[in-house]
């Protein structure tokens, strides 16, 4: 009677799809990527010397400025995108001076993402040529690593003359390029913003918050 019940309840496990513990770890349950899995313009960190942040169309087929290729050369099953841009706040007409881009990319399985991640950090890495022919960056050394849930960024700054604003000043725009990988997700973010000669302050905790949040949201 007992091995009839035992032989009986394996079947109905078999039949239900249920895993035992020795089966886990082959199972996903990943969630179709959908752009929920991207920051709102609410959620990005916001900055004192900002207007709020506003949803834009993306600016390019790429979503990090040091990005050599477009996204889709990138080989992923589906990608997400979300651009937002903001002012000064004591100048809020014009052109943007500020601008955050993220990118969530699915791959079939975890090495897919992580070959991904290799070309798009080698691009930051170097940052020449760029997609959008945006001139030479100047390459700030360090590099900052970023933990949260089970996901990891790596991002470094480059920066790059705003020729685009005036030729004959010293503008620049600060970038900050973030790659990393969630589960079988490539993660890319972006930080811009114009300054010049120097730095505006706390664009490397707005960066850090930014990331954070933003890998929180990947995994959910």
């Amino acid at each position: 009677m007992l091995r009839g019940l035992l032989v009986a309840a394996a079947a109905l496990l078999a039949l239900t799809g249920c895993a035992t513990e020795d089966d886990a770890t082959t199972l996903t349950t990943a969630e179709p990527l959908t752009d929920a899995a991207l920051l709102t313009a609410d959620e990005v960190p916001a900055r004192d010397r900002l207007t709020a942040w506003r949803d834009a169309d993306p600016a390019s087929e790429a979503a990090l400025a040091c990005q050599s290729g477009p996204l889709d050369a990138l080989g992923a099953e589906t990608v997400a995108r979300r651009r937002f841009v903001a002012n000064i706040a004591q100048a809020p007409e014009g052109d943007p001076s500020a601008s955050v881009d993220l990118a969530l990319l699915q791959y079939a399985d975890v090495a897919a993402a992580e070959t991904a991640r290799q070309t798009v950090a080698d691009q930051i890495e170097v940052c020449s040529p760029t997609l959008d022919d945006i001139g030479e960056a100047k390459l700030v050394p360090d590099s900052r690593e970023v933990l949260a849930g089970d996901g990891r960024v790596v991002w470094m700054q480059r920066d790059f003359l705003a020729s685009d604003l005036c030729t004959d000043c010293d503008a620049v725009r600060f970038h900050r390029m973030g790659v990393g990988v969630v589960g079988s997700r490539l993660l890319l973010v972006s930080l811009a913003e114009v300054g010049g000669p120097l730095q505006p302050e706390g664009l490397d905790s707005t960066m850090e918050a930014l990331t954070i949040a933003a890998l929180g949201r990947a995994g959910a």
